[in-house]
């Protein structure tokens, strides 16, 4: 789950797609509470402008993965931080931002199988200048499930 990954292949083949630069590394290595990753999302010809900096949590619980989902503060601090992950020697999870809905169950369903499941019950992202956010309602009648989606320009 960790390396450096794009879409280099995917965007010569369908212009509809930019080339994505993904980088992902653990981090915090000597800690015992699971996988600590850092995450860094850019277009490929601009690297040292991400549009996602983020910290994944991995780890089991009562039987189960799960993963949480951080925001950084002051997140140009720790751009390319994955190719020099000292830098994140001067951060600890109790500085992290929990991203509210973003956490992801994994269960075991047989040997080969894996249940996913993201709750999402209000989510919201902002990338470049855009916010998305996305809520989840339940009419407790019909168990029928609503999604809204808003889009905009991210407020300052």
């Amino acid at each position: 789950m960790t390396g450096s990954f794009n879409s280099k292949e995917q965007s010569r083949n369908d212009p509809d797609y930019y080339n994505i630069s993904l980088e992902m590394h653990r981090i915090w290595g000597n800690r015992n509470d699971g996988y600590w990753l850092y995450v860094e999302q850019a277009v490929a010809t601009a690297k040292d402008k991400p549009y996602r900096q983020r910290i994944y949590h991995i780890f089991e619980e009562d039987g189960v993965l799960k993963s949480v989902i951080y925001s950084l503060p002051d997140e140009k601090k720790f751009i390319g931080g994955w190719e020099d992950i000292s830098v994140f020697n001067t951060l600890s999870p109790e500085q992290l931002e929990t991203r509210k809905g973003c956490e992801v169950i994994i269960k075991r369903k047989d040997e080969e199988i894996f249940m996913l499941n993201q709750k999402i019950e209000q989510l919201k992202m902002s990338i470049g200048s855009l916010e998305l956010e996305v809520k989840k309602t339940q009419n407790p009648k019909s168990l029928k499930e609503i999604f809204s989606r808003s889009f905009g320009k991210r407020r300052k």
